[in-house]
């Protein structure tokens, strides 16, 4: 799946910083949080940073073969994909086994930077370049 940053869009909770106007930018995973869809994208600092898909166009829709439907809580997995209760994801399992892998990521856990790191290796195309 491809994006890029619109130029306007409604105000929003979250930062849109570190993305360009008029960039592709392939979206490394989706996630929902109580109805918002939300992208993370490898940013301009190289980091897999969240953003509201509000903010972006979708200009290649198309799922990769790799992305999966992660419930994070079963009690929270419906068949729906906006359920408004809980937080999972559509993209990668490599991700899926730390309820908190980003989050531990940002704060430079080992494991976490490898995995994202040998994640990046095998699939180039979800570097920001």
């Amino acid at each position: 799946m491809k994006v890029i940053k619109k130029k306007s869009f409604p105000q929003v909770e979250l930062s849109v910083d570190n993305v360009l106007e008029n960039k592709e930018y392939k979206v490394l995973l989706i996630e929902y949080y109580h109805n918002e869809e939300l992208y993370r994208i490898i940013n301009e600092k190289n980091e897999p940073q969240l953003y509201p898909s509000i903010a972006f166009n979708i200009v290649d829709n198309s799922l990769d073969k790799i992305w999966r439907v992660i419930p994070f809580d079963e009690k929270y997995y419906n068949d729906e994909i906006h359920d408004g209760n809980g937080l999972r994801y559509i993209g990668p399992k490599e991700f899926a086994y730390n309820y908190y892998f980003f989050r531990d990521w940002f704060n430079n856990k080992k494991k976490e930077k490898k995995v994202l790191k040998d994640f990046l290796e095998s699939y180039p195309e979800y570097k920001n370049e």
